[in-house]
């Protein structure tokens, strides 16, 4: 999902970035630059994923391939 997809998704079903941050006990800009791409949380990707209802992959698939994670930069190969 795009940054654009995943804020979309969040709105539609009423949860907001704040609530997410509180419940990984994180700081809201941090969530916002997860979704964004400029930070990795495994932890805080799960839990955005987890409330949509989604597996990490589909939320977050410039994170991942094949199944493994890898890194942002790599994607742009």
């Amino acid at each position: 999902m795009s940054p654009l997809e995943i804020k979309i998704a969040l709105l539609k079903n009423g949860i907001t970035q704040k609530s997410i941050a509180d419940e990984c006990q994180v700081h809201p800009v941090h969530v916002s630059e997860i979704i964004k791409g400029y930070r990795v949380s495994n932890r805080v990707m799960k839990a955005i994923a987890a409330r949509l209802g989604k597996d990490p992959r589909e939320v977050f698939p410039w994170y991942f391939i094949n199944g493994t994670r890898r890194s942002r930069s790599m994607s742009n190969l």
